[in-house]
């Protein structure tokens, strides 16, 4: 026999994984107290071997880290301290190995107050020299106070999380909602589930948007239930209309006063047919040539006992007369019933 046999030494190294976040789903730049990260890892010894993840909080002392399955892969963070960010995440592999850290930076907005303001319009949705944002906070500052809600955009879409959606709807605190969206745009419709939950409870809606029937009430599409029994709309009887500088708003009951176009034009809003259980709060001036008769465009629903406002026509360009701010104050203390002095 040979007595020295040849022989081959193969060293065996585990590589460690690489771990990330999934990018299409990260949430905003800014959120509010809740947030959902999704995660994944690659590894060069083969993906199976990646058995889950670890993370924590740049607030968390440095030893705590929360462990993750890789068949989870993602965490449903609620209570987040308000401010700046980071999440760290590790990737591990089936032997312990572990990856670098990587991290995702963010801020976090602090809830304050009853009232959620939510603005989904996108700059180019107004025209030049408009700002609905001051309008609606300058309103919620006057009649409310500053410490009395909280100012969330949703202008580049909603979080991508249906999880994180319906927590800052239903389980924030708040009990009124002031949604108003662009002439075009709106991401409304998609958290609707969210707000059939929020209404059921009680809760109150002020839904001002041109462009949210075009979405529920598309005829291309299956009518949404939720425009009938939450909005009180039942159908449009004048699509995209148009309103120009001076022409009113007709109220319907002496407790409101006319409202006056300010802007120089205001576009795309819709006439409305409504439910009978919905009251009509304003309606459009007689004008043939655009419409037939004088559609409904801002109501109330139910009549009795009402929790949602609808406005299809944007509200801060009816500031003519200045009373914009004060109808609108009325329409949420006497038909809402909310926070009335």
């Amino acid at each position: 026999s040979d007595p020295t046999p040849a022989r081959v030494v193969i060293p065996v190294r585990n590589t460690p994984p690489q771990a990330f976040f999934i990018e299409e789903k990260l949430p905003p730049d800014t959120t509010l107290t809740v947030a959902t990260f999704y995660f994944g890892a690659t590894d060069v010894d083969g993906d199976q071997t990646v058995v889950g993840f670890y993370y924590r909080l740049d607030y968390e002392p440095d030893t705590l880290w929360h462990f993750v399955s890789k068949d989870s892969a993602s965490v449903f963070l609620t209570d987040i301290e308000p401010g700046q960010r980071t999440i760290y995440l590790i990737a591990v592999d089936e032997s312990y190995t572990a990856s670098d850290t990587v991290s995702h930076s963010w801020y976090v907005k602090p809830v304050q107050g009853r009232i959620l303001l939510i603005d989904d319009a996108k700059a180019g949705d107004f025209p030049t020299g408009t700002q609905p944002d001051l309008f609606f906070t300058n309103f919620l500052d006057n009649y409310f106070g500053s410490n009395s809600y909280t100012f969330f955009k949703v202008e580049n879409g909603l979080p991508y999380s249906f999880f994180d959606v319906d927590y800052m709807i239903n389980n924030l605190g708040f009990d009124l909602i002031i949604w108003y969206t662009g002439d075009q745009t709106e991401h409304f419709s998609s958290a609707i589930n969210s707000f059939t939950t929020f209404l059921d409870s009680g809760k109150k809606l002020v839904l001002i948007s041109p462009a949210v029937m075009n979405v529920l009430l598309n005829p291309s599409f299956t009518p949404s239930p939720f425009a009938r029994n939450y909005i009180g709309v039942d159908s449009i009887v004048a699509w995209d209309k148009i309103l120009l500088r001076n022409e009113k708003l007709w109220p319907q009951s002496t407790f409101y006063d006319t409202l006056q176009c300010s802007a120089p034009i205001i576009s795309r809003f819709d006439g409305l047919k409504v439910l009978s259980s919905a009251k009509v709060l304003y309606v459009l001036p007689t004008i043939s040539a655009r419409w037939s008769g004088n559609p409904p465009c801002i109501i109330a629903n139910p009549a009795t006992n009402p929790q949602v406002v609808f406005s299809s026509i944007q509200l801060y360009a009816l500031n003519g007369r200045n009373n914009a701010e004060a109808m609108l104050y009325r329409m949420i203390t006497e038909e809402l019933r909310f926070g009335k002095r």
